[in-house]
């Protein structure tokens, strides 16, 4: 005959084993929630990386069909440079584009799916835009994932207006310097588009993609496009 000591036994062995594997499964789920939010962070960064690359390429084609000058936003206005990201007359979409959803203007398809003006950082707009179609934030204007940055040599209408950044231009191939073209969102944009990366990536004029610690760009717009373009003026 068993003793009750001995059931007892059991039924304490039996509550720690089911203890020590309810522990390990609560281990390996945090573990592969580590990895699969690793896993899902790396693939947009790679897709965000090929998205500049692509818009670099298309810019500096582009740049080859139209007198080396890059396909910039460059309106009138009080100040040297624009850094924007929407899809007004003259913008960067529609110089690259030929009349998609009767937005793009271009002569040229140099980029064929609007998909490629899209961060996947940009969590807000990911989340409200359809696939293959440009965001219309609701109530708003057209809007791109990424900032387009125009400096041009002078402000055709206020020449007074000293440049963002001296000696630095991304008008044409052959301005000094490596100006950035695109960027990531940052600094207040990047809290209201509800950006979620730490890194700031950016194509500068000769195509090639860099990125900088979202933490390294929290000054003025002309540091952090120096900064970008590695330029010591």
């Amino acid at each position: 005959m068993t003793s009750p000591l001995c059931h007892s036994t059991r039924r304490g062995f039996s509550l720690l084993e089911l203890l020590v594997t309810v522990g390990l499964m609560v281990v390996l789920a945090s573990v592969l929630v580590g990895v699969v939010h690793r896993a899902a962070r790396s693939a947009d960064q790679v897709r965000n990386v090929n998205n500049l690359r692509q818009l670099g390429v298309a810019s500096l084609l582009y740049a080859n069909d139209h007198d080396r000058v890059f396909p910039l936003h460059t309106p009138g206005g009080r100040r040297q440079a624009t850094c924007s990201y929407d899809l007004a007359g003259g913008s960067v979409p529609r110089k690259l584009m030929t009349g998609f959803n009767g937005i793009g203007q271009g002569t040229q398809d140099y980029i064929a799916n609007p998909d490629v003006f899209y961060s996947p950082h940009a969590r807000r707009i990911a989340r409200e835009r359809q696939p293959g179609q440009f965001y219309r934030r609701p109530g708003g204007s057209y809007l791109i994932g990424y900032l387009f940055i125009s400096m041009p040599r002078k402000n055709e209408i206020y020449p007074e207006i000293p440049p963002l950044v001296p000696g630095l231009y991304n008008e044409r191939l052959d301005d000094p310097g490596s100006a950035p073209l695109y960027c990531d969102f940052i600094n207040v944009l990047a809290v209201e588009e509800e950006f979620r990366s730490k890194e700031c990536t950016f194509v500068l004029k000769d195509g090639s993609v860099k990125s900088l610690k979202q933490s390294e760009l929290r000054q003025s717009w002309s540091k952090n496009i120096q900064k970008m373009a590695e330029f010591q003026p």
